[in-house]
């Protein structure tokens, strides 16, 4: 059995977003882990969908090094990352495209979504906002030691594998 290159982006995407349920993560990082993708990162989640909330609550909602916007990483300028911001709506409604609501457009699970959904065709400033912004959530020692540390790690690494190319090749046997 093999998961597709987009099939890894919709899993990150719900890795990386509040959990909607324990059932829907361990899918994922199962996915993940037996796609070479995550190694040991199953237990290191808590086991039910509450505990999986405070703890995203308690990671991603006061600390702006784990915030989950990619703009917000990558431009140090307002004014930039509201164009970023602007442009990445416009994008998406030009592909019929809905994003999370009550989020920003730069959300980024709402990114991987569209990724996944758009292919990688067009996407190649995403794939690099995406990231370089993992790359800075995966080194906020906030995450040091937690399951998120390393799905934001393997999302830095799986998304510059991408960029260097490799990316129409990726599919990963269970």
């Amino acid at each position: 059995m093999k998961i597709s290159r987009n099939e890894i982006f919709e899993s990150f995407a719900v890795l990386t977003d509040y959990p909607r349920s324990a059932e829907e993560m361990r899918t994922c990082i199962v996915k993940l882990e037996r796609a070479g993708l995550l190694e040991n990162c199953l237990e290191m989640f808590s086991a039910d969908t509450d505990g999986l909330r405070e703890d995203y609550t308690r990671l991603f909602d006061f600390s702006k090094d784990t915030a989950p916007y990619a703009a917000f990483h990558i431009f140090s300028d307002e004014r930039q990352r509201a164009s970023f911001m602007s442009e990445l709506s416009g994008r998406y409604r030009s592909e019929k495209f809905v994003h999370k609501t009550g989020e920003l457009p730069d959300y980024i699970p709402s990114v991987l979504s569209f990724i996944s959904v758009k292919g990688l065709n067009g996407c190649a400033d995403l794939l690099k906002a995406v990231s370089e912004a993992s790359g800075h959530i995966a080194a906020s020692p906030l995450l040091e030691g937690e399951g998120y540390g390393l799905v934001y790690g393997s999302l830095k690494k799986f998304t510059e594998t991408c960029i260097q190319g490799g990316a129409n090749e990726l599919e990963y046997g269970f």
